[in-house]
């Protein structure tokens, strides 16, 4: 007999998991909105319909947040060595294909799912990558108010346990609150469980879907490359899409690089 409590937890992340794909798609495909991502990501995934509207105060305090995160190396190292045991199945790589064929970004929603429980699920790497993440973003005085190291560690503690019970997103415990969505502890922000949109789908990020969506897309356009590159040379329509969309995706990865590096040289 199956447990008919549902997961109210999956039940908040899903409608995220379900546009992240189509808003990064519009944003790789467009020059001006690429080039406009860069400046203010946090305002390009508002316009987009991923995160809800806010304060141009919030719009730049979230985009610290998330510049913050892609400079954090302790965070990266963690991330990038514990997604490096998780990638997609022969089904799997099949709808990326398909999807990048066709021109756009797009995972199934339960490879999504998979990757954000291959975080959830471990509690000591959550609390790492939690820690990891608040301690640094208090260290460089981006949040509101500054804080302990005790404060830290026990509200991280208290987030972690809410994942583990898996309690709706707002019976997340607050460390601070910004407006009525973003903040630390709410949806969006800073450690938000449904930040699922451009801070996982480029670098690296707290969230699943950065290491997801950079590190497996990436990768699986360079198992097909070669031979993506001999049929598009031949006049294969399908190869030629696969290349434009994979290059674009490319063009981004590598300007946000470039960002984080000028973010990293502030005093």
């Amino acid at each position: 007999m199956t447990d008919p409590t549902p997961d109210r937890l999956i039940l908040d992340i899903t409608p995220d998991l379900e546009r992240v794909d189509s808003v990064m798609t519009r944003i790789i495909s467009d020059p001006a909105t690429t080039n406009d991502f860069l400046r203010d990501p946090s305002g390009v995934v508002t316009r987009l319909g991923l995160h809800p509207e806010t304060s141009r105060e919030i719009h730049d305090r979230v985009n610290r947040v998330f510049y913050a995160v892609l400079t954090n190396r302790e965070l990266l190292e963690l991330l990038t060595e514990h997604y490096s045991r998780f990638g997609p199945s022969g089904s799997d790589r099949q709808t990326f294909e398909s999807a990048i064929q066709g021109g756009e970004l797009g995972n199934s929603l339960e490879y999504d799912i998979a990757g954000f429980e291959h975080l959830a699920g471990n509690p000591e790497m959550l609390r790492r990558v939690f820690l990891a993440t608040l301690t640094d973003l208090n260290d460089r005085r981006i949040l509101l108010n500054r804080y302990s190291a005790d404060r830290i560690t026990e509200y991280v503690d208290e987030l972690v346990r809410a994942v583990g019970e898996r309690r709706a997103v707002r019976e997340f415990p607050i460390l601070e609150e910004w407006d009525e969505n973003y903040g630390i502890g709410k949806p969006y922000g800073g450690l938000g469980v449904l930040e699922v949109g451009p801070a996982v789908t480029l670098v690296a990020a707290v969230e699943a879907g950065a290491i997801v969506t950079l590190l497996v897309e990436v990768n699986v356009y360079a198992d097909f490359s070669r031979d993506t590159q001999r049929r598009a040379v031949l006049g294969d329509p399908d190869a030629a899409r696969k290349m434009a969309t994979a290059g674009a995706l490319f063009r981004l990865a590598g300007e946000m690089m470039v960002h984080v590096s000028n973010f990293e040289g502030r005093p």
